[in-house]
């Protein structure tokens, strides 16, 4: 099956201005695909309820690199519950479309959120 990429996809693959650590995050979540094996770690710093950065370390296929990508800049500047609001499909649309046997990666970003919204309580 040939995989198609949109050139939004594609610069968010290539670009990657998200990635990397951030020192002393505010929030932090490491969730994984145990069927493929991709992992997601997404660091967080916010201002009262607002995330004013965010940055990932992944590893896994183009799809979770890309959607990682776009997902760190996409929640920069919203409220900690409007990213629990965020779906799959906000993502994969935000990117220019995945190949359906590539949704998993929009899922694991969403995981990654969900997973901080339960960091936080502790």
């Amino acid at each position: 099956m040939e995989e198609s990429y949109s050139k939004t996809f594609m610069k968010y693959f290539h670009q990657r201005k998200q990635a990397g650590t951030i020192q002393s995050p505010d929030l932090q979540s490491k969730v994984s695909n145990p069927i493929c094996g991709d992992e997601i770690h997404l660091f967080i710093v916010k201002n009262n309820d607002q995330v004013i950065d965010a940055k990932f370390l992944t590893s896994g296929c183009a799809s979770t690199i890309a959607i990682a990508s776009f997902g760190t800049e996409y929640i920069i500047g919203k409220s900690l519950n409007e990213i629990k609001k965020i779906t799959s499909s906000d993502l994969q649309k935000g990117i220019g479309g995945l190949p359906v046997n590539k949704n998993h990666a929009s899922t694991l970003f969403i995981e990654a959120i969900k997973k901080l919204q339960t960091e936080r309580l502790k």
